[in-house]
């Protein structure tokens, strides 16, 4: 008798054992579950600040006329705020470049530093980067900008200049 106890006491606790092991792994699981929906969610709430702040340069520059300073304000305010979000998507980039080169005379000097970032940042983009350089590069009076920071690089200097070539000869 007394073994058939001893097996039923052990028999229990490994059961008890096996059930919090189970309760363990479904906290951690809910846990990651959690973790992620934030993630998720700061990620929705910062594409949505950075097309707030997109819309936000963009209507500022269309009222260009009716209050010029305000405006201008109004469109660096934006402008500074889309530089601290740090989206790094393509399309955000190369918006933020070519704002701040339209816009250059009037950035402070950390929105001036935070726009040179954005030319090397395009060159992790391989032809499509170098391609919106370009385009930047060729309708902007503030090209120098993309020279100085391509200088530094002298393969990404070269690769600007074999796509800035192919597009002087297509066009």
């Amino acid at each position: 008798r007394g073994s058939g106890w001893a097996r039923l006491v052990y028999a229990q606790d490994l059961r008890a054992q096996a059930l919090g092991k189970q309760a363990l792994e479904k906290q951690a699981l809910e846990k990651q579950a959690l973790e992620k929906q934030a993630l998720e969610q700061q990620a929705l709430e910062t594409q949505a600040l950075e097309k707030q702040t997109l819309w936000a340069v963009a209507l500022a520059d269309a009222h260009g006329g009716l209050d010029a300073g305000a405006a201008r304000a109004d469109g660096l305010l934006a402008l500074e705020m889309a530089f601290l979000t740090r989206d790094l998507s393509f399309s955000l980039v190369r918006f933020r470049l070519d704002a701040a080169l339209a816009r250059w005379e009037d950035l402070r000097p950390w929105l001036r530093n935070a726009a040179r970032a954005e030319v090397l940042e395009l060159t992790r983009y391989g032809a499509r980067g170098m391609d919106a350089l370009v385009e930047l590069y060729l309708g902007s009076p503030q090209h120098w900008v993309i020279d100085e920071e391509l200088a530094g690089d002298s393969a990404q200097r070269a690769y600007f200049e074999k796509r800035l070539a192919r597009r002087s000869h297509a066009g």
